[in-house]
């Protein structure tokens, strides 16, 4: 794995290794035994006995002489485990095909944007696995809060989209009455040295209508090792968290587009272009969060929770396309010093430190005293995630000896999920 995952799992690891054993090692006074923990408020007792945190288990006063009931025991250890459905605005993929400006201008065929722009909303699936220790009572001050744990966790996601779409050029014909063109230009900047005439010229009608096929397909996954306590103010339990986090994510992307020619309906020049982009990425950083749950029922909770992380991002962008033009289907393209098929290639690496912040929203069932339900949704805002910036050339496409190739952009984007997940304590 990339070397965020030997970072962070190193961390982590170490943390639930060495927890138990110092809990255990505390020389803590002897208590009753305690229950499975519970969404439930507290019974009610005098102040000299109240306990922040919120626990079945609540002993009576000393002056109530009955004995508490028998409780099942537990060890300290939970697991959980969450899916969801993941829906992910993506950076727009601007490659491939561009218009120009038509060919008596100042400039002629210079850039006037891509032909196609493609926005990607990849939709998945998400996994959450988390498995923890609660800390024997009396290992920490109660300063630090009631039912202190630690907790390894685990997510994943994987989501992709596949989109076909259908574009006619008018270049150039609203203002000028001119035609402009469509152009190749390759992720390295080179521009390729023709420029299919698109719109009404000398009394033909000239149409360059482009098919651009994407397929996106992106995943990331994070590892953390969380420290978290209870605070309780009145039916409301708060729970701040303090993370450890890493991870990895890519999003590779493949791109085929074919522009034709047609003069009066009769296929002239034919322009294929195929691109395939890799971007992967490694984060290290922290991430602060709270939750806030008040219970609706005698076994249902609501709750609602925040965090807001700082990561350390490295990106690198791979990619690779290939252009190939044939007039009237015979008369190969484009024309010398170019020969057909062009080929180029591209590398860029960039560095950013990452923000990234959620809101959730969830209900909770108490099915038994040692299992409950949840169903979830939410929101995640990451404000560097990382992109394809397209290529661009200077000047005329006839004459231009190049541009700027691609490169890394990071592009603030909003994901969405919800779903459903279940806890366990042994």
């Amino acid at each position: 794995m990339g070397k965020a995952y030997w970072r962070v799992i190193g961390a982590a690891l170490l943390g639930l290794t060495f927890a138990p054993t110092v809990a255990l090692a505390e020389d803590a006074p002897a208590a009753p035994a305690q229950s499975l923990i519970s969404f439930l408020p507290a019974p009610s007792a005098p102040a000299d006995k109240a306990k922040l945190g919120v626990n079945v288990a609540s002993l009576p006063s000393d002056g109530v002489t009955v004995a508490p009931p028998v409780l099942p025991a537990t060890s300290g250890l939970y697991f959980s485990a969450d899916g969801s459905w993941q829906h992910f605005d993506l950076p727009r993929v601007d490659l491939g095909f561009v218009n120009t400006t038509n060919g008596t201008d100042g400039t002629p065929f210079s850039s006037i944007g891509p032909t196609v722009r493609t926005n990607i909303t990849a939709s998945g699936y998400g996994v959450d696995l988390a498995a923890g220790y609660h800390l024997p009572p009396g290992t920490l001050s109660p300063a630090w809060g009631a039912l202190p744990r630690v907790e390894l966790d685990f997510s994943m996601v994987d989501a992709s989209q596949r989109l076909s779409t259908l574009v006619v050029p008018q270049v150039g014909l609203a203002t000028t009455g001119q035609a402009g063109a469509v152009t190749g230009l390759m992720l390295n900047g080179i521009v390729i040295n023709n420029a299919p005439i698109c719109g009404n010229q000398l009394g033909s009608i000239i149409s360059c209508p482009t098919r651009s096929a994407e397929a996106s397909d992106f995943s990331t996954w994070h590892l953390g090792l969380k420290g978290a306590s209870e605070f309780q103010f009145g039916m409301v339990t708060a729970t701040p968290s303090l993370s450890i986090i890493g991870g990895e994510g890519q999003n590779d992307i493949r791109l085929n587009q074919t522009q034709t020619q047609l003069a009066n309906g009769t296929p002239v020049i034919l322009q294929n272009y195929a691109a395939h982009t890799r971007l992967n990425w490694d984060d290290v950083g922290g991430k602060a969060g709270l939750q806030l749950k008040v219970p609706l029922a005698n076994t249902l909770t609501a709750a609602i929770s925040g965090s807001l992380g700082l990561v350390d991002r490295d990106a690198s962008l791979r990619g690779s396309d290939n252009y190939t033009g044939t007039l009237f289907g015979l008369l190969p393209l484009p024309l010398p010093p170019q020969t057909s098929p062009f080929l180029s290639t591209v590398s860029n690496n960039k560095n950013t430190m990452a923000v990234l912040t959620n809101v959730e929203g969830s209900l909770t069932v108490q099915v038994t005293p040692a299992i409950s339900l949840r169903l979830f949704g939410g929101m995640n805002y990451d404000d560097s995630v990382p992109g394809v910036r397209a290529p661009t050339y200077f000047g005329s496409s006839i004459a231009s000896p190049g541009g700027t190739p691609a490169r890394i952009k990071f592009v603030s984007e909003i994901s969405y999920y919800g779903g459903a997940g279940f806890v366990v304590h042994f």
